[in-house]
């Protein structure tokens, strides 16, 4: 396999041309494609560079700064899925399971503010403020207003450091500077997962 890079404004592009290919058409077909797309010089008078092998390829300055940031950015993504995996989002409250997401805490502000419009209407006293929350589709638990409103307290808590750990592990990716750094990066360190909540 031979390979042809090329660079835009943003971006490397790599081809991969068959090795069967002879160094003149491999040439040609360089030459060709670099008129016709909107390439910009890799070296003075030059918008291309072929690489007959792979570790050539991989060992050039050239190409080695775009494979960190390729591997930076897929190690992002691994830590995004992470982030928001339901299983890392799972807290026993009250001897029951739930997910703090974002949807879900606005579920508890939204009945923490229906119950206190109904107390001030009077439609309701404080100990009748109560949510009956069908958890796991198979049952219901009785949370009185202010345990709705401990509840959310403790999730968003947990949530905000969740979150500041994720943006540390994000901003120690990208000052990373070698392939195996960031191939070992361990980005579950420190995240709060499978928490419990009393009140």
């Amino acid at each position: 396999m031979k390979y042809i890079v090329y660079k835009t404004n943003k971006d490397l592009i790599l081809d991969c041309i068959s090795s069967s290919l002879s160094d003149d058409e491999v040439l040609d077909l360089a030459i060709k494609k670099s008129k016709n797309e909107n390439f910009i010089e890799i070296e003075p008078n030059k918008k291309f560079k072929i690489f007959n092998h792979k570790e050539d390829l991989e060992g050039s300055s050239l190409y080695s700064g775009r494979y960190l940031e390729t591997l930076k950015e897929k190690k992002l993504l691994e830590l995004e899925a992470f982030h928001y995996h339901p299983n890392n989002r799972k807290v026993d409250a009250l001897g029951h399971y739930i997910y703090n997401t974002k949807e879900f805490r606005a579920l508890i502000q939204e009945q923490i503010f229906r119950l206190e419009r109904k107390i001030s209407k009077g439609d309701i006293t404080l100990e009748q403020a109560i949510f009956n929350y069908k958890y796991n589709g198979s049952g219901n638990i009785s949370l009185p207003l202010s345990v709705l409103e401990n509840i959310l307290i403790k999730l968003q808590d947990l949530a905000d450091e969740n979150y500041q750990i994720k943006q540390g592990h994000r901003d120690s990716i990208l000052s990373l500077d070698t392939k195996d750094k960031v191939n070992n990066y361990d980005f579950t360190i420190g995240y709060k997962i499978n928490q419990t909540i009393t009140i």
